[in-house]
């Protein structure tokens, strides 16, 4: 468990040094959204790991995505888990965004596009 809190650690540390990619004519990006006591990290794409745990680069169409949720639950209790998010329709040149809700003891992983529109989500 304390090597997944350290991975996440090292994301969000080398995330001060490099600027987030924008939207290209062919592929969009996927950003995340999440609390202080959650952290959201891209681990893989259509079954391949990513380079950057700080976001997502798609083609248009199908994508699957493997987000690692690391967060705390209680004092004294931290949880790692992988959750995939199946998403059809990615258009190109647009941002989309994951971001954390909590539903009691439900929490959910949700896709955003632009327009703050709840394209999917997934429960765990």
């Amino acid at each position: 468990m304390k090597v997944w809190m350290i991975a996440a650690a090292v994301v969000l540390l080398s995330a001060c040094t490099s600027t987030l990619p924008a939207p290209t004519d062919s592929k969009s990006v996927v950003l995340f959204s999440s609390d202080s006591t959650h952290t959201l990290v891209a681990s893989k794409l259509n079954g391949e790991r990513v380079e950057s745990g700080r976001y997502f680069s798609v083609l248009p169409g199908h994508n699957r995505l493997e987000v690692l949720v690391v967060g705390e639950s209680g004092k004294n209790y931290t949880f790692n888990r992988f959750v995939l998010i199946d998403y059809d329709n990615f258009s190109k040149a647009s941002t989309y965004k994951i971001s954390l809700a909590d539903k009691g003891v439900t929490k959910v992983l949700q896709l955003i596009d632009e327009n703050g529109v709840l394209l999917g989500e997934s429960s765990f």
